[in-house]
């Protein structure tokens, strides 16, 4: 752990690279005998954000600095991975044996884990999410089993002066943050850092497969028990492709005028029948298997978390987790409205330390009898906390999920997007409790009678020990371009794409849409670009929204983007290319360019609006 080399009159540091290999998400490579996709055959690539966590792994080493990848997948993986090599990284080795295939979370966190004791490196990164699978867990398991502290997303790190300390930057909701990292820790990157790297034209040819170590059972020497596929305690029951559901209609014809006129008739009629897309929850007997699940409710700022409330509603009689400074009567008020049974209050440990926290939610559910459920909102705190909950109690974590139904045999299955939600998944889970986290917006909130305040019942905390790496906040800069309306709330919204052409535009339209109620958000690449606060970021690694009305404006239509308003009850699109993508994920659709159409849809657009926010 940071060696001293006197010749370079300093610590060299040894840094290690989680990298998946994922399959192409258009195939959906399902195998139903092993209830887990099939990555030895097929379209494989890395995934891209564990790509961006090499980039910064390179650009952290120094001379006599080592970056070694280390992976997990069948042996077909070696032929995408000789890229990290070819790109500079200095050793690459791959996790594979038949009897790793249909690893869950749990067991994948172990297996690697249990590799990077071997290697022990001083800084692990990797990607804050899979592409295929979206959890976001795998890296604060890993944390936990390592007992070091975790970063993320992380856009950017650099060596202090010293080369002692790590000085690495977040993105937040509302802007970033900057910490310390002082000794060991675990690095989650996300997409802000940069694209990922791509090797030198001939730099392929110099590493063969054999330069991609192979570790099996004999050279991994893992314990006999908890780290094979068979040892999971979550399975994929099946992996269903989601058709597309919406039928566009294209106005391509007359004058600007004309076609929004048209497209606005249109847009009444869809709004008049389109179903909600909302998550129905389940009922009946599925709802009674939930009965008496804890919902952790704060947030890493101690106060209450507005996203956990349409969670209380979810689970009959549920107990609600409060962690730091005591509840206001406004919030115990909130509660008991939307559903809140009960209440634990673990006053002791501070709300923005996950791992404390992790710790004694663990104690609070080994000292009474096991709910069937502990879930979580599934952001970044929460799924922290998650994560390292379901390492330490050694439980089944599905992450995402959106409904949950009964299987033939009375048991619990989990419904969750997959494959950039191109498919569904349905997953068991042996254990009680299960741990889960639910994505922003996926249900509404339940409103229960006022009056029915929850019971507070304190717990005593358990923080955790000081590990090998401390991780210090040592600021926090907030956007000032703030959030841009209520997006997570918002009956309908406008969502902003490079094709508007140009950021001075936005302060008239983001006057007239939140005079109307309405809400701005914006593509990934709007939102590198600056125009729009990281808040405002809407797609597969931002917000996921379910407003009545999105209008698409300027937006080419990647799937990535798409996904995050995939429960939007109508969506219309505005671009000038009727070949654009965007075109086939819509509606109703108008082809041509925004600054012309723009002028007839803010006027026949107001009476529209005014009516979904009355």
């Amino acid at each position: 752990m940071y060696l001293w080399d006197s010749a370079l009159e300093r610590a060299v540091a040894q840094l290690a690279v989680l990298m998946k290999v994922v399959p192409d998400a258009s195939a959906i490579p399902w195998d139903p005998e092993r209830r887990s996709a099939r990555r030895d055959e097929g379209a494989l690539r890395l995934n891209s954000l564990d790509q961006r966590a090499l980039r910064l792994a390179l650009s952290l080493r120094r001379p006599g600095d080592t970056v070694t990848v280390l992976s997990m997948g069948p042996p077909s993986a070696a032929e995408v991975l000789r890229t990290v090599r070819a790109v500079g990284a200095d050793r690459c080795c791959l996790l594979s044996d038949p009897s790793l295939a249909g690893s869950d979370l749990l067991v994948t966190a172990r297996v690697l884990a249990h590799a990077l004791r071997r290697l022990a490196p001083d800084l692990v990164l990797t990607g804050s999410e899979s592409t295929d699978g979206g959890n976001g867990a795998v890296d604060a398991m890993i944390a936990e089993a390592l007992d070091l502290p975790r970063v993320g997303p992380v856009r950017g790190a650099r060596w202090d002066l010293d080369g002692a300390q790590l000085v690495i930057s977040t993105d937040l909701p509302s802007g970033t943050a900057e910490y310390e990292l002082t000794g060991s820790g675990v690095l989650a990157v996300g997409e802000k850092l940069g694209k990922p790297l791509r090797p030198e034209p001939g730099a392929l040819d110099q590493f063969p497969l054999a330069s991609v170590e192979i570790w099996g059972l004999p050279e991994l020497s893992l314990p006999s028990d908890g780290y094979s596929g068979g040892d999971s305690p979550t399975t994929v029951v099946s992996v269903i492709g989601v058709p597309g559901d919406r039928h566009p209609k294209l106005f391509a014809d007359g004058t600007p005028q004309e076609r929004v006129e048209l497209a606005l008739d249109e847009l009444r009629q869809r709004l008049a029948s389109a179903p909600p897309r909302l998550t129905r929850l389940p009922s009946g007997p599925a709802a009674r298997a939930v009965a008496g699940s804890v919902v952790l409710v704060t947030g890493e700022d101690g106060r209450l978390d507005p996203s956990s409330l349409p969670i209380l509603g979810a689970f009959p009689d549920s107990r609600a987790l409060w962690v730091g400074a005591p509840p206001t009567v406004l919030e115990l008020e909130t509660l008991g409205r939307a559903g809140a049974l009960y209440l634990t209050e673990i006053p002791g440990v501070s709300p923005n330390d996950p791992p404390s926290v992790a710790r004694s939610i663990e104690e609070m559910l080994a000292s009474a009898p096991h709910p069937p459920v502990a879930a979580f909102v599934g952001e970044a705190y929460g799924r922290e906390v998650a994560a390292r909950l379901a390492y330490r109690r050694g439980i089944g974590m599905v992450a995402d999920i959106v409904s949950w139904r009964l299987g033939t045999e009375g048991e619990i299955l989990w419904e969750k997007p997959a494959f950039g939600s191109a498919a569904n998944a349905s997953i068991s889970c042996a254990t009680q409790p299960a741990v889960i986290t639910i994505r922003p917006g996926t249900w509404m909130p339940t409103e229960h009678p006022v009056g029915s305040v929850p019971d507070a019942v304190p717990f005593p905390s358990h923080p955790r020990m000081p590990g090998t790496g401390e991780l210090r906040q040592v600021s926090t800069s907030i956007d000032p371009r703030g959030e841009t309306g209520e997006l997570q709330t918002a009956r309908w919204m406008l969502l902003i794409g490079m094709g508007v052409g140009d950021p001075h535009a936005l302060q008239s339209l983001a006057s007239w849409v939140r005079s109307l109620g309405g809400a701005i958000g914006g593509t990934r690449k709007v939102v590198d670009a600056g125009w729009l606060s990281p808040g405002a970021q809407v797609g597969l690694t931002g917000r996921h929204l379910a407003p009545e009305l999105a209008l698409l404006a300027g937006v080419s239509g990647s799937p990535y983007h798409l996904v995050g308003l995939r429960r939007a009850r109508v969506l219309v699109a505005v671009n000038s290319d009727p070949a654009a993508e965007v075109f086939r994920g819509v509606d109703v659709g108008i082809v041509a360019r925004w600054e012309d159409v723009a002028p007839f849809l803010r006027t026949g657009l107001s009476a529209i609006a005014e009516s979904l926010t009355s």
